[in-house]
This record gives structure tokens, sequence and C-alpha cells, in this order.
């Protein structure tokens, strides 16, 4: 009987120390949990009720966003994205000590970082990314044993990255873009060996990278891209860096030559240099078959003929690509054939701003992918190619600023989705194709500065999507058309200095985008339409050298962001409007028009034209108006009465 008693006060004790275990294991830590996510909630306000099912009613493993263990007690997961809450991160979230995930990407959560989630020792991935977070980063986030990736991007972060991330050893993804964080680049991050994506791009980083940073072997994705980094890169990069997939290290400081061991990064897809200070050749990459892009935009990259006919037979391996961006550098001599033998799969081919001469490589109509052909500001001459007529994917047509000179080619009854054209700056002559009416999406048109003649196609605005129009110093004859008050969506419309001539067309419809009008150097006439108060936001206004006549309309006193006028040197008459724009005229908007007159004389003055007779004086003028004829007519009954007495005198002396 006593051992039975002393079993039962055995079982009884461990009971209660199992019951106290599980408590410690089950009630107070998962106490603690619901309190930590309660807290959370209490701290934030929650636009989209998201939060609303966390309460005591239920248990905390099934609200909302929140994942637990296995046995259902601890909060092992805490994903709260693109939700809208507002507030601040409280620090009891440093209590769920078995968290392995938590997420709160895309929110507008504020305040800083709590320092105490270094006590979440079970952390492998923490998310802050796109929210208003400040201060500076916590270094304790580097005590984290098990963390594998940290996102705190497009938040308002200040000072450096902490030296104690390089004790993150598990650590895949880190990403610290678009925060504001400044100082150099630890060289204590080169410790990270299991580092896949390293993401520092748009920051205020400065001094040179660390070489050792490429050492990283493991490293698949390393931006770094619009920072303050100056120095050169390491001349092995291309074998220190041997899993590379993507390389973005533009608008930076960087100088020195291209590596040539780039080519030695086979598995290379994205190469962005760009907006740097690199010089020399550009090196050799026909070893990067997987390349799909490729940017040395703006930079000191220099070529010859010699230079371009290897760059280009070498990319001519790169089956990928997709794109190639050269613009803005200092490369010249002649464009080899095979800039034409790149990869089927090209879309986008980009050299402007360069020294290019000769005339444009045919073939290019193998590139049935293309998009955006770019090769504006060089010094190409001859003719367009036709071969440009077959691109039916063509979307922007950039050939400015070069010598190409003949006609433009009839090439666009194919080009259906193309939205920007620019051939200004040319000796291209003749008419403007009828053809462009088939280009329906065709939203910007430069055809400035060139030789070309004949009227202005109707077709041409009829375009639905057109908003920017640039005809200027050609010499295009006749009238504008009618339909000239049909573009709704047009913004900007420049045919200053050619030959055209007749009416300014009537603006039936208001027009709620019109921003800049020039008809300026031309030989229009008749009077300024009154309807142009339908252009209600236009800014400027330049109808000068023309033959206008008649008054200034008062109506264009209603263009309320009108800001600047021209209406020199026409043969304009009568009293300059006062409000509105006219409130700031100044003379030489209005000069060249010796019709026009003022009522006030400082402001006759100060425009210098005629001050406008005075009321008095008219007045005066309709009385003799009205006096001389009354007067005459007395004089003349006068006469009359005389003659008659006088004949009635002579009767009686009879």
């Amino acid at each position: 009987m006593k051992h039975f008693r002393f079993l039962l006060l055995l079982l009884s004790l461990f009971q209660i120390i199992a019951s106290y275990s599980m408590k410690m294991v089950g009630g107070i830590d998962s106490s603690t949990d619901r309190e930590a996510l309660l807290a959370f909630k209490s701290s934030v306000s929650d636009p989209q009720n998201a939060l609303s099912g966390w309460n005591i009613s239920s248990s905390h493993c099934t609200w909302f966003g929140v994942n637990c263990t296995s046995n259902g007690t601890r909060v092992q997961s805490l994903s709260l994205t693109s939700l809208g809450l507002f507030g601040n991160i409280p620090s009891q979230l440093s209590n769920l000590t078995s968290l392995k995930t938590l997420n709160l990407y895309n929110n507008s959560l504020f305040g800083q970082i709590p320092s105490d989630l270094s006590d979440c020792l079970m952390l492998e991935q923490l998310s802050f990314e796109n929210n208003k977070l400040t201060g500076l980063l916590p270094s304790e986030l580097g005590q984290l044993p098990r963390l594998k990736i940290l996102d705190v991007s497009m938040n308002n972060l200040t000072g450096a990255i902490p030296s104690t991330f390089g004790n993150l050893s598990t650590i895949t993804n880190l990403s610290i873009a678009r925060t504001n964080i400044s100082g150099k680049i630890p060289n204590e991050l080169s410790r990270l060996q299991n580092l896949v994506m390293l993401q520092l791009s748009e920051n205020q980083l400065s001094g040179e990278i660390p070489f050792s940073i490429f050492n990283i072997s493991s490293l698949e994705y390393l931006s770094l891209t619009q920072n303050r980094l100056v120095g050169k890169l390491p001349s092995n990069i291309g074998f220190t860096l041997p899993n590379i997939r993507e390389l973005y290290l533009g608008r930076n400081g960087l100088e020195g030559p291209v590596p040539s061991s780039l080519s030695n990064a086979s598995h290379i897809e994205f190469l962005d240099l760009s907006s740097n200070n690199f010089t020399g050749p550009i090196p050799l990459l026909g070893n990067l078959k997987n390349l799909v892009k490729l940017f040395l935009v703006s930079n000191k990259l220099s070529s010859t003929t010699e230079l371009n006919f290897q760059v280009f037979d070498s990319l001519t391996n790169c089956t990928e690509l997709e794109g190639i961006f050269l613009n803005s550098n200092q490369l010249s001599g002649e464009l080899p054939s095979s800039a034409a033998n790149l990869s089927v799969k090209l879309q986008e081919f980009c050299i402007d701003d360069n020294l290019f001469t000769g005339s444009f490589p045919q073939g290019f109509e193998r590139y049935q992918n293309l998009v955006a052909l770019s090769i504006q500001q060089n010094s190409f001459r001859g003719q367009i190619p036709m071969s440009i007529g077959k691109l039916q994917k063509l979307q922007r047509l950039m050939v400015h600023e070069n010598f190409f000179s003949g006609e433009i080619p009839d090439i666009f009854s194919n080009l259906t989705q193309l939205y920007l054209l620019n051939m200004g700056n040319n000796q291209l002559s003749g008419r403007i194709p009828m053809s462009l009416a088939t280009s329906q999406k065709l939203k910007i048109l430069y055809l400035a500065q060139n030789g070309l003649n004949g009227s202005i196609p109707k077709q041409i605005f009829e375009l639905p999507d057109l908003y920017a129009l640039q005809l200027a110093n050609n010499s295009l004859i006749g009238s504008l058309p009618e339909n000239f008050g049909n573009l709704r969506q047009l913004e900007f419309m420049d045919v200053y200095r050619n030959q055209l001539s007749g009416n300014i067309p009537t603006i039936s419809q208001t027009y709620s985008s019109f921003r800049i009008l020039s008809m300026a150097r031309n030989k229009i006439t008749g009077p300024i339409p009154k309807s142009l108060e339908n252009l209600a936001a236009l800014e400027s206004l330049d109808l000068s050298f023309n033959n206008l006549s008649g008054v200034i309309p008062k109506e264009l006193q209603n263009l309320q962001v009108l800001q600047m006028l021209n209406l020199s040197f026409n043969s304009l008459e009568g009293e300059v409007p006062t409000n509105g724009v006219f409130a700031n005229i100044i003379w030489d908007s209005l000069q060249g028009n010796s019709g026009l007159c003022a009522f006030d004389h400082d402001a006759a003055e100060k425009l210098r034209v005629t001050t406008f007779v005075t009321k008095t004086k008219s007045n005066s003028h309709l009385v003799l108006k009205v006096t001389i004829p009354i007067s005459a007519i007395i004089v003349l009954v006068c006469a009359l009465c005389l003659v008659w007495a006088l004949v009635t005198k002579n009767k009686r002396k009879i």
C-alpha cells in the first residue's frame, strides 16, 4: 500500500513536472508569441482590415499571415505583404524566438528596425523591402547564425553597412538597395562565401570597391549601380567570378580599361558598365555565349574601323544577344558588315552619340525581332536603307543628327508598331511620305532641319496618338490642313521656319493637352483666330514673322497657363489686351506691328506702341459728325427762305 501511494505520488510529481515543462514550451512561450503578435497589431494601422481576425477568441496559429510549428504552438512564419500597414515595428517581435521568416514587404512601416530581432536566432528570412523605415542598419543583425535572406531595400535608412554583416556565414541573398546608406563597402562582406546575390545599388556608397568582393566565387548577381564608387576593376575579374550571371556596375566613377578577362565569365547574361569613365577599346566578348544584354553606355571607350571589325565579329558568337548599347562613347570608324550578323534574337541596337562614319550596313532585315534601332548623333552618310521597312516589330527608329541624304524612303506601310520616328538634322529632301499614316501608333514624329518640301500630308493630323510633331527648318509649303484641330492628344507642334501659307485653321474643340505651338517664320496670313482660346493648356505660342493681320483677339487673355507669347513682325493693329499673358508682355513680343496701340500712356510707352485716342476726343468727333450735317441743312433752309423772300418782293413791284 505504501509502495502504491509512493507510485501515485511519483506519478503526480511527474505530471506536475511534465505539465510545467509543457507550459514552458507551449504555454508561456505560446502566450508570449500571442502577446507579441497583438503588440504588432496595436502598433500599426490596418487599412485593409487584414488583421481583424487577430483576437483572443481564436488560436494565433490560425491568424492571417501566421504560420506555426508542427505542434501548433510557436510562430514559425509571419508574412504580411502589400497590405498598406502603417506604423512602427514593435520590439516585442523579438520574443518570437522560433521565427524563421519575417516578411513585411511593400507596406508603409516607419521608424527603426528593432535591434532586438537579433534574439530570433532561428531567423532564415528577414524582408522589410519597400517601406519607409529610417535610422541605422542594426549591427546586431549580424549575429543571426541561420539567416539566408536579408532584404531592406527601398527604405530611408542611413549610415554605413555594419561590418558585422560579414558574420552572416549562411546568407545567400543580401539586398540593401535604394536606402541612402553611405560609407564604404566593408571588406568583411568578402567572408560571405555562400552569397549568391549582393544588391547595393542606388545608395551613397563611396570609395573603391574592395577587390575581395570580386573573390566571392558563389556570386551570381552583383549590383553596385548608381553609387559614388571609384577606382579600377581587377584585371582577373572574369576568373574570380566564374558563376556570375548578372553584373551591374553602372553610374559610378569607375575608370581604366574594361578587363578583357570578362570574356572568361562564360555564364554572364547581363553586363552593365554604363556611365563610368572606362577608357580604351571594347574587349572581345565572343566567349559570352549566354550574353543577353550588353550595356557600355556613356564612357570614354574608343575604337577604329579595325577594332570595330574585331568587336562585332566576336559578338556574332553571342547567340542569345537581345540588346547591345554602346551609346555616348568615342567609338569611330566604319561599322563592319558583321553588325548585321548578330543574333537573330536581337531586339535593341543602340550605338548613338559616337563618331561612326560611312554608310549604314545593309542586311538589318535579318533582325525580325528588332524593336529599337538608334544610330543618331554620328556621321553616317548615304541613304537610309530601304531594308528597314521590313522590320515589322520596330517601335523606335532614331537616325537624327547624321548626314543622311536623299528622300525619306517610303518604308512605313509595314511599320505598324512604330511610335517614335526621329530623322531630324540630316540632309533629307523630297516630300513627307504619305505612308506614315499607316503607322497608327506613332506618338513622336521629328523631321526637323532637313530640306523637305511639299505640303504636310493631312493624314499626319489623323494619327490618333501623335503628341509631338517637329517639322521646323524645312521648306514645306501650303497651308495647315483644316483637320489640324482634330489632334486631341497633341502636346507639341513646331513648324518654325518653313514656307507655309494660308490662314491658321479654326480650333473647333477644347484641347486639354496642347502645350507648345510654334508657327513662326512662315507666310501665314489672315487674322489670329479667336478659337485659339480652346487650347486651354497652352504654355507657349509663337506666331512671329508671318503676315497676320487684324486685331489681337482678347480671347487670348483666357489662356491661364500661357507664359510665352510672341506676335512680333506681323501686320497686327488695334488695342493690345491687358490681362492674362499680356499683363507681363514685353516690347520684343510685339515689335514690328506698327498698327498696335494702348489706352494707357505708360503701357504704350513700355510696349513702344501709340497711345489710343481718348474718349473725350472720340465724343467731340461724334458731335462734329452730327453738327455739320444739321448746320448745312439750316443754312440751306435759310437760303431757300431768302430766295423765297426776294421772289415775293419782286412780284409785288411788278
